[in-house]
């Protein structure tokens, strides 16, 4: 009964991944400066974009401009309107400014270039995606695993005017937490506009929660009985499994073991993978003891199909003995 509703379950998550990893990336919205109604009045702009690990992709921003006026009108200005830039607040010479419906500011006439601040928060856009691996502990975890990804995502400023003598354009970037980022300049030719590009790049957490195991099968041999498993896994990386199993048969045999697994790559179009591993079983109760396990197996998403040979040291002499198991795992 319980198959009838995991497997859709596994199927429908499946058909969508491949959507997930293929979807175009979403272009990043670039930020741009003021536009002014005067031809060439850009003297500088300084961009300041602080961004941290508890708000990836978002970033507050501090922006500084110099622009020319004209000297006996007011002089027009429009502020970036992009839904890339929310701004919080405006000032013009250190005095706050109102932005009109258009996102326009009206500049007094004056000799000295003007200085234009605003503060606010702006929007990266995503350039990662998954691939077509999926981590060993999210195959067997679709529904429950939890664990950061890496991921980049990316902000293009936009210069005013091509970078001359009389025009300079800087950004500065500051990132906290695990976040890591670099500025660069983007692709055009000498004498255009080639714009600023902000990276952002998050490092995948180094360890996945995975879930909760279950285990039916038995063990071999004359004195074969059922067994139960009942664990918790998590993936120390994309192929590493980290987890804590306790066996039993209900009849006095009981064994807790910690287990590290490899598993090979899980692809979405092929969701098999085998996985190998080691652990150290300890028996638990009056007959206490520490062994040796050796785990094999297959798996298809969550369900998996083991096999552990335990190995069992001696006692007064005796020769070491083997235990054997088999088992489904959910």
């Amino acid at each position: 009964m319980r198959a009838r509703y995991i497997l859709p379950l596994a199927a429908a998550l499946l058909l969508a991944w491949p959507a997930q990893a293929m979807r175009p990336p979403v272009p990043p919205a670039p930020l741009a400066p003021p536009a002014s109604e005067l031809p060439e009045s850009a003297v500088s702009d300084a961009w300041t974009l602080t961004c941290s690990g508890g708000h990836l992709g978002v970033c507050t921003v501090a922006a500084r401009f110099l622009r020319l006026r004209a000297a006996d009108r007011p002089t027009r200005v429009t502020l970036d309107t992009s839904p890339a830039l929310a701004i919080d607040r405006v000032t013009v010479d250190g005095q706050p400014a109102t932005l009109d419906p258009d996102g326009r500011l009206t500049l007094s006439p004056g000799s000295a270039p003007a200085t234009i601040e605003l503060t606010g928060v702006a929007e990266a856009g995503v350039e990662a995606r998954e691939g077509w691996v999926m981590p060993a502990v999210q195959a067997r975890h679709l529904a429950c695993h939890v664990g950061r990804k890496a991921a980049r995502f990316t902000f293009d400023v936009l210069p005013a005017a091509a970078r001359t003598d009389t025009y300079d354009l800087g950004v500065q970037l500051e990132t906290t937490g695990v976040l890591r980022g670099e500025t660069f300049t983007g692709p055009g030719e000498p004498g255009q506009r080639r714009p600023e590009r902000v990276e952002l790049r998050r490092p995948a957490a180094p360890l996945h929660f995975g879930g909760p195991m279950v285990g039916l099968g038995a063990t071999t041999g004359d004195d074969g009985r059922f067994t139960l498993r009942l664990g918790v896994e998590a993936g120390a990386s994309s192929w590493a499994l980290m987890s804590l199993a306790f066996d039993s048969d209900f009849h006095g045999r009981n064994v807790l073991a910690p287990q590290l697994e490899a598993s090979t790559p899980t692809l979405v179009f092929v969701p098999m993978s085998f996985v190998a591993g080691v652990g150290l079983p300890v028996q638990l109760g009056e007959d206490s003891r520490v062994g040796a396990r050796f785990n094999v197996g297959v798996h298809f998403l969550a369900l998996g199909l083991v096999t552990s040979f335990d190995l069992w040291p001696g006692r007064a002499g005796d020769q070491a003995d083997v235990t054997v198991m088999a088992l489904f795992t959910l």
